[in-house]
């Protein structure tokens, strides 16, 4: 291909693609009927990852959407273990802790069972100062084994130098796979 034809041919995607840019939905325009939920391309964050989730008022969001509806409380998926497990699930509830390296997993309490919540395929992260906020999480809920290097990996992210000394043995962990997560601002 001839350097201009290749010159012509960029400048006309260039043109297509600022026009593409440039347009809106008419009933926003016009404000008519409902708000059209406009589609916003991924992006990556530096410091947080891929983020698709639209903006939520009220809320800082992390990852893909979360849907909305009634939340699972904590305590039932800890007691039926077996009805949920390997299910996409809606929780709710408030961050114990977070991982104070790269913000990579943060902790759930449900009703003194711990509860890790991570990151599918680590694609995104939250902040590392999320502890003591609510977070809306959608995700798959699954019962696993942790080596005793993988438990003190952990605890050493969340800065428990001590705790994580006298850890001798494997520990059964709760484990939510989210896809998205809203934290309240």
């Amino acid at each position: 291909m001839q350097p201009s034809t290749l010159l012509a041919s960029a400048s006309a995607l260039a043109l297509v693609l600022l026009a593409a840019c440039g347009s809106t939905d008419a009933s926003n325009r016009e404000g008519g009927g409902q708000a059209a939920v406009q589609s916003r391309a991924p992006i990556h964050h530096p410091q947080y990852g891929l983020i698709t989730a639209q903006p939520v008022e009220g809320w800082e969001v992390y990852g893909a959407d979360v849907p909305a509806g009634k939340a699972v409380p904590l305590a039932d998926l800890v007691a039926n273990v077996d009805a949920y497990r390997g299910k996409e699930v809606v929780v709710e509830a408030p961050i114990q802790a977070a991982c104070l390296v790269k913000g990579c997993w943060m902790m759930f309490d449900a009703d003194g069972e711990p509860m890790r919540v991570k990151f599918k395929d680590y694609a995104f992260f939250v902040p590392k100062d999320s502890a003591g906020r609510t977070a809306r999480v959608h995700a798959r809920f699954e019962v696993k084994e942790m080596s005793a290097e993988q438990v003190k990996h952990y605890l050493e992210d969340e800065g428990k130098h001590d705790e994580a000394a006298l850890v001798t043995g494997p520990v059964q962990e709760f484990t939510l796979y989210a896809t998205g997560v809203r934290i309240k601002e």
